[in-house]
């Protein structure tokens, strides 16, 4: 399993607009095929999972390119972006993503977040985010609602300049 050379390999390719234009397509239902060429040497295809949670990767990547290696995991990012919005409402959305508990669920939901989490400018630790989807499960839940809930507002002035 390869899986660990991915983010570089992404960061390194960022501004290769067919590459991009692939990855964003490997997302779509029937075009899971495009990222293939890409992503061979980085997992097992033939591996369903593991495919998938590449590509899903690589797809999310391609959306929104904002990899910052300070960022925690994705609840510490959907903090930044209900901090921003209003973290009030924000809550249903991180109930949402915590209530889920397949690979499948999860990775159908990520499109939608990743797409506000570029619309606000917050960055993504990707390889944090990797190792989620590898082992993703209660575990994973809970440490996302955790970062969500009780995250420190380090994040921001880090990364955010706030």
């Amino acid at each position: 399993m390869l899986l660990n050379n991915i983010v570089p390999w992404l960061v390194s390719r960022k501004d290769n607009v067919g590459v991009m234009a692939d990855l964003k397509k490997s997302l779509r239902v029937g075009s899971s095929h495009k990222a293939w060429p890409h992503i061979t040497f980085l997992c097992d295809i033939t591996n369903q999972r593991e495919e998938h949670i590449v590509r899903t990767l690589a797809g999310l990547y391609s959306h929104h390119p904002q990899h910052s290696p300070r960022m925690g995991n994705l609840g510490s990012s959907l903090k930044v972006l209900a901090i921003r919005r209003d973290p009030g409402t924000f809550e249903r959305h991180i109930k949402r993503i915590v209530s889920v508990n397949s690979i499948q669920s999860i990775t159908a939901l990520l499109p939608f977040y990743v797409r506000m989490l570029k619309n606000e400018g917050v960055p993504i630790n990707y390889q944090v985010l990797l190792e989620d989807l590898k082992y993703f499960g209660d575990k994973v839940s809970k440490n996302w609602c955790k970062s969500f809930y009780q995250g420190g507002s380090d994040v921001l002035d880090e990364d955010n300049g706030q």
